[in-house]
C-alpha cells in the first residue's frame, strides 16, 4: 500500500504543478484536437470524395455515359478452407457496333446480374460499374500519415512550449 499514489499525484507527477505548464498542455491537446480534424477530416475526407465510386457514376450519368453489360459468363473461386465463394462476372458490352467484354469481381457471395449498368467517364476504354469491389490501399496509407501527421504537429508544439525535451 505505501507504493501506490492518489490520481491527483499522479496528474502532478504527469503534467506537473504548475498552472501554466497545465496551459500549456491543454494548448497541445487543443492543437491536436485542431490538426487531427483539420488533416484527417476535412483533407481526407475532401480526398476519399474525389476518388469515390458514387462521384464517378453520378459524373458518368450526368454525361450520358452508360451502357448495358450483358453477363456472358460466371466464375466461381472457392476459399481454401472456408466456405465462402468469390463471383467474377464477364460482361460484353457494345460501342459503335463493336462488341467488348469487361470482367469484374463480385465481394460476399453476390452473385453477378445478368445485366449491369456499365460506365465511364472520358474513354470508352475505361470502364467501371458501381458493383464492383473497389479496393484503395493509397486511402488507408494517407490516413495513417495525417494520423502521424498531427501527432507531430503537437509534439512540435509541446517542444516549442518547453514542455517535453527531445
Amino acid at each position: 500500500m505505501e507504493n501506490e499514489i492518489t490520481l491527483k499525484d499522479a496528474w502532478t507527477q504527469l503534467f506537473g504543478d504548475n498552472p501554466i505548464s497545465w496551459l500549456k498542455w491543454i494548448c497541445v491537446f487543443v492543437v491536436l484536437g485542431l490538426s487531427f480534424y483539420i488533416l484527417v477530416y476535412k483533407l481526407f475526407g475532401k480526398l476519399e470524395y474525389k476518388t469515390d465510386i458514387k462521384r464517378k457514376v453520378e459524373k458518368a450519368k450526368a454525361k450520358g455515359n452508360v451502357l448495358k453489360g450483358i453477363l456472358v459468363k460466371t466464375k466461381i473461386r472457392h476459399q481454401r478452407n472456408s466456405t465462402k465463394r468469390t463471383f467474377r462476372g464477364v460482361y460484353e458490352y457494345e460501342i459503335n457496333g463493336k462488341k467488348y467484354h469487361y470482367s469484374t469481381f463480385f465481394p460476399d457471395e453476390i452473385q453477378p446480374p445478368r445485366v449491369l449498368n456499365l460506365y465511364y467517364l472520358n474513354s470508352p476504354n475505361k470502364i467501371f460499374c458501381e458493383e464492383e469491389y473497389e479496393w484503395k490501399p493509397f486511402i488507408g496509407v494517407i490516413y495513417i500519415i495525417s494520423i502521424l501527421l498531427s501527432f507531430v504537429i503537437a509534439g512540435f508544439v509541446a517542444k516549442w512550449l518547453g514542455l517535453i525535451n527531445v
